[in-house]
């Protein structure tokens, strides 16, 4: 993939499919890879750091650890689960259920299911890996095969272990790699914890976020978090958007992205 440039200005898109290499020119193109590749490509200047300008990351709740931002994970979800009876497990022997919790710690068994709309599904947000970058190809190949190898270590120790989980069967996975974080805009404005914790309502405003603590504001998206310095004719959308590490930690959610990608579009 290339960008295809006039000077200071994005006029498009190079890209390889099974019909060959091809060009898509656009009057303004919208960078929602989620990992910034376009805006990379097209020289913008950009962050990949998570914790490093930040110090004092506990200082918001939802930074629970330095490396909780950059993980990686695989998803499962299982089927013909008794999600009743584990809770029934889990609430009413909670002694029995901690030692069950226990021994799976001991082999790196730390999840536990999410339930689902359907009693007989559950969902495992798993198998989350620090210190690789979803920026290298290789990183991206040691989570996809150690996730999936670590999933099944835990689909044996519930389907063996765990009240409810006796009959379980993998429905499916999550089809790539989950990515929290790789790139982040340097734009024109950059969405602040400082920001949002005062209430700062922003003079070209696209829409609002819920907070992320019930002690702060709703939170102000601005629409110059998506447009770069340089080059012209360029924005980005989603999780790569101009913010510094508390906000990203939130903004990166889906109906934020939502957000962000109506209002560059």
């Amino acid at each position: 993939m290339a960008t295809v440039m006039d000077g200071d200005e994005v006029q498009g898109l190079i890209f390889e499919s099974k019909s060959g290499r091809q060009a898509i020119l656009a009057g303004v193109t919208i960078d929602t890879t989620g990992d910034g590749d376009v805006f990379a490509l097209a020289g913008a200047e950009f962050e990949t750091n998570t914790h490093r300008d930040d110090p004092n990351p506990g200082n918001v709740e939802f930074a629970i650890a330095y490396n909780i931002h950059d993980r990686m994970n695989i998803s499962v979800r299982w089927g013909s689960v008794d999600m009743e009876r584990y809770r029934e497990f889990k609430n009413g022997k909670p002694d029995a259920y901690q030692q069950v919790m226990s021994k799976g710690r001991a082999i790196g068994v730390t999840d536990r299911p999410f339930p689902m709309p359907r009693a007989d599904l559950s969902l495992f947000m798993a198998l989350k890996l620090s210190g690789q970058s979803p920026l290298n190809f290789d990183d991206l190949t040691t989570v996809e095969v150690e996730g999936r190898r670590r999933m099944m270590v835990m689909f044996d120790f519930y389907r063996r272990n765990m009240p409810g989980f006796e009959n379980a069967w993998i429905v499916d996975t999550s089809p790539q790699v989950g990515v929290r974080h790789s790139r982040r805009l340097s734009g024109v404005k950059r969405m602040a914890r400082e920001d949002w914790q005062e209430g700062v309502i922003h003079d070209d405003e696209i829409g609002v976020s819920p907070s992320p603590n019930r002690r702060f504001p709703n939170v102000s998206v601005p629409l110059n978090c998506l447009a770069p310095e340089s080059p012209n004719d360029l924005m980005a959308a989603g999780r790569n958007l101009s913010s510094d590490p508390a906000t990203h930690s939130f903004m990166r959610e889906v109906p934020q992205c939502w957000l962000m990608g109506q209002a560059a579009e």
